[in-house]
């Protein structure tokens, strides 16, 4: 529905002498324009309420993004909070099938992710990503397509050696011998989130705890859309 166009202040014509002006009226009309005011001001607030938000996960291989990213969208969605995950490693099997790992195809499955979750915000769904977004140049670029206040850096925090013993996928051992090429952290290079709105460190802290952190910040970003 389209919003009605706020009304311009009235113009006096001051070539009248004062005594035909009816003072009674100016009272009035400051109230009907205050009143407009407020009408698309709380329209405003509504609209804020109204959008949703994206915790953008970033981190290494194995790090545990997936595992939390599942977690914390039952969570979310449990507490009235409409969530998707976007995960990295099911979109490379459909949307970008075309893509590599090299750091320009990084950047577009990056891109068409943002584009996604942007989207999906401006329909009152908030989104979790799971991808590794290994640059600040990649994650700066996200966040500028989401939107700074929609848009929440979580910095899934586990060290390489320990994503190498977990090595879920068998990739890091690949990468050691020689077989996958491109691999974050090995032979490209991953740089750690400067200000990120949360980081979780998941080499020593159970999935629960972890979750529970996240919730709480949560809470302080958009406690409007919770029941």
């Amino acid at each position: 529905m389209a919003l009605p166009m706020p009304l311009e202040a009235p113009v006096i014509n001051t070539t009248f002498p004062a005594n035909n002006i009816n003072q009674n009226i100016l009272p009035n009309i400051h109230k009907v324009i205050k009143s407009l005011t407020d009408f698309h001001f709380c329209l405003f607030l509504n609209a804020m309420k109204n959008s949703g938000f994206t915790i953008w996960m970033s981190g290494l291989s194995g790090a545990g993004k997936t595992t939390l990213a599942t977690q914390l969208s039952t969570e979310m969605n449990a507490l009235g909070l409409p969530t998707i995950v976007l995960d990295g490693d099911q979109l490379r099997n459909t949307l970008s099938k075309d893509l590599g790992y090299s750091m320009g195809d990084r950047m577009a499955q990056n891109t068409r992710v943002a584009y996604i979750a942007k989207l999906l915000n401006d329909q009152n769904v908030n989104v979790i990503t799971a991808l590794i977004s290994p640059t600040e140049e990649i994650r700066s670029m996200a966040k500028e397509i989401i939107g700074a206040e929609n848009f929440k850096m979580l910095f899934i925090d586990c060290p390489y050696e320990v994503c190498e013993a977990r090595d879920v996928k068998g990739l890091y051992r690949q990468a050691k011998d020689n077989m996958l090429n491109e691999f974050t952290g090995n032979d490209q290079a991953f740089e750690r989130p400067e200000n990120p709105w949360m980081k979780i460190e998941t080499d020593n802290l159970t999935i629960a705890y972890c979750i529970n952190k996240i919730i709480e910040g949560i809470k302080g970003v958009k406690t409007n859309q919770l029941k």
